[in-house]
This record gives structure tokens, C-alpha cells and sequence, in this order.
């Protein structure tokens, strides 16, 4: 292969990449979507179409290694490869995450339970997952488990704050409406949570 094939190849690997990220794009947009209208088929039609999304990444990535593995490409270009393999598997967990939206109204919920939904998000990332939480809690009753107090202060009416011992994981110290709790806590451990003085 002469070194203006390789230099082609990796400029269709680019554009193999873009592909793939709009397909991420339009999956997360259309999940949320699905989510908001209780679109019972869109939510089916999503987790079906997550098989393409799967498909394409394992494609790059095979492109991506005979590449390697038959040019001994130079440092610059071997780095752009290996930033391929990592983008292609990021897009398809983020294509996984569209997924798992739309599996969450495929099965026609009444409360949905989030699992530290903006951890590891940046600021502006979580304010847009708070916004939808709002949005969602209009049709939805939600459920969120997170340790963020900042988080749990800015989407919650209710909380309920609980502690683990070393003989007792999970159990209940405190709950009452968000502005009381936090304002007010009843519990001394509460209070200790919420001020930073541990945790």
C-alpha cells in the first residue's frame, strides 16, 4: 500500500467515525424523545437499531487493527489510529446508553429508577440530565440514588438520606421534603453529611 492509499484509508476511517457518531447522536436524541412521549415502538425500534451501531464500531476496529497490524504505521499516524479504536468504543457505550433509555419505557414504567445519573458528567452535561429528570417527573415517578448532595438538592422534593455500619448496610437515618432535610436535618448525621464533615 503507498503511503497516498494509507493516507485515503485513514480519511475514510474518519469519516467511518463521524458515521458512527451521528448515529450515537441521533440514537440518545431519539431514546430521550421516546422516553418523554412514552413512545412504546420507538422504544423497541431504538433497542433494535443499537445492532447497527455495534456492527459499525466492531467494523472500525477490525479496519483499524489490519491497518496496524499490515503498515506499521508511523508514530504520528499509529497515535490517530489508536485514537480511532478509543472514540469508536466510547460512541458505542454512549449508543448503549441510548439503549438502555429506550429499554427503560419498552417496559411501560410508572417510577424509574437513575443510579447516579450524572456522575462523571461534566457541569454542563448534568444540568441538561437535570433538566430532563424535571421534565420526566411531570409523567414519571423517579427514583435517584446518588452520593452528589448538590445534585440531589437541585431534583428532589423528597429525600431520604441512609448510612451503612460495619455490621449493617443500607438503613434508613432520615427523610422528609429536600428544603427541610437540607436546611434542617433532625439527625445529627445528616447534618454532618450534608456540612462535608464526612463522606
Amino acid at each position: 500500500m503507498t503511503r497516498r492509499t494509507f493516507d485515503q484509508e485513514l480519511d475514510r476511517l474518519q469519516d467511518e467515525v463521524l458515521a458512527l457518531g451521528s448515529l450515537v447522536e441521533e440514537a440518545l436524541i431519539q431514546s430521550v424523545e421516546t422516553l418523554k412521549g412514552r413512545d412504546f415502538a420507538g422504544s423497541r425500534r431504538l433497542i433494535a437499531g443499537d445492532r447497527v451501531i455495534n456492527e459499525r464500531r466492531y467494523a472500525i476496529e477490525e479496519e483499524t487493527i489490519a491497518l496496524i497490524a499490515t503498515q506499521q504505521p508511523m508514530a504520528r499516524d499509529t497515535r490517530l489510529l489508536a485514537a480511532i479504536l478509543e472514540i469508536v468504543t466510547e460512541l458505542e457505550r454512549m449508543g448503549d446508553y441510548a439503549k438502555g433509555i429506550a429499554r427503560t419505557i419498552a417496559v411501560r414504567p410508572e417510577i424509574i429508577l437513575m443510579d447516579e445519573p450524572a456522575s462523571a458528567l461534566d457541569p454542563i452535561a448534568t444540568l441538561k440530565i437535570e433538566d430532563l429528570m424535571r421534565q420526566l417527573a411531570e409523567d414519571y415517578t423517579i427514583i435517584v440514588v446518588t452520593h452528589n448532595i448538590q445534585h440531589a438538592a437541585r431534583v428532589s422534593d423528597y429525600t431520604a438520606f441512609f448510612m451503612m455500619d460495619e455490621d449493617r448496610a443500607g438503613y434508613l437515618v432520615e427523610q422528609g421534603p429536600t428544603q427541610e432535610l437540607f436546611t434542617k436535618p433532625g439527625d445529627w448525621r445528616t447534618e454532618d453529611y450534608i456540612t462535608g464533615r464526612f463522606g
